[in-house]
């Protein structure tokens, strides 16, 4: 992952709590006979990893995905946060051209599909476990009939991929004069864009480029 010096989220406890924020991927893979697949997933880190190395998500087992990746091999996580594009007409100091402002981090780890029908009910527990958390609101699949959670079970077929390596941008106007950063949260504040006003909120706390802020 290409990422400019001015741009990369150097500290992996920054990269880990993106991840932890994001939390849904995209699970990219190649395989001969099916090329390069993609499949949205919800990812989180397996809370019973003492490593902290291990990540766990699920896909349907209905998605022909899952079953071209052989265990072991090679796959991409690709984690996005807040985008949005950014106008040169927000700038007020400098002439510059139209650019994108993003998060985002890469993992490349190798996969490992859940032994049993055991591993592949804690892989579902932890993850309504973890999401749910976010909401408060307490619920659990131990709240449904038994017979709802085997079929939800069944109809699963949930991985884990063992980290090997993260790379992450955050890119947020950081070698931009103050007085344009500014100009362009402002700019992105105004818009009925989610997206543009969440990277408007980001980029209130950037630590601009040194030499570039006055």
């Amino acid at each position: 992952m290409y990422t400019s010096r001015h741009f990369a989220m150097a500290d992996e406890r920054d990269m880990r709590a993106a991840i932890a924020r994001y939390g849904l991927a995209t699970l990219v893979s190649h395989s001969p006979s099916e090329g390069l697949q993609a499949t949205a997933v919800p990812v989180l880190f397996d809370p019973d990893d003492p490593s902290g190395q291990r990540l766990i998500a699920h896909m349907a087992r209905a998605n022909p995905h899952w079953r071209a990746i052989a265990d072991d091999e090679m796959v991409l996580l690709l984690f996005r946060g807040p985008d949005a594009y950014v106008s040169p007409g927000h700038y007020r100091m400098e002439e510059d051209v139209p650019t994108w402002n993003y998060s985002a981090v890469q993992v490349r780890g190798r996969l490992a599909h859940a032994r049993d029908a055991a591993e592949n009910r804690r892989v579902l527990e932890r993850t309504v476990e973890h999401f749910e958390a976010r909401l408060g609101t307490g619920w659990r699949l131990s709240g449904i009939s038994a017979a709802v959670v085997e079929m939800y079970a069944r109809g699963t077929a949930s991985f884990s991929v063992v980290i090997d390596r993260m790379d992450a941008a955050h890119k947020m106007s950081q070698d931009k004069l103050r007085e344009d950063v500014a100009a362009v949260i402002t700019g992105l504040s105004a818009t009925e864009d989610e997206q543009a006003r969440a990277v408007a909120e980001v980029m209130t706390s950037v630590t601009l480029v040194p030499g570039r802020h006055r």
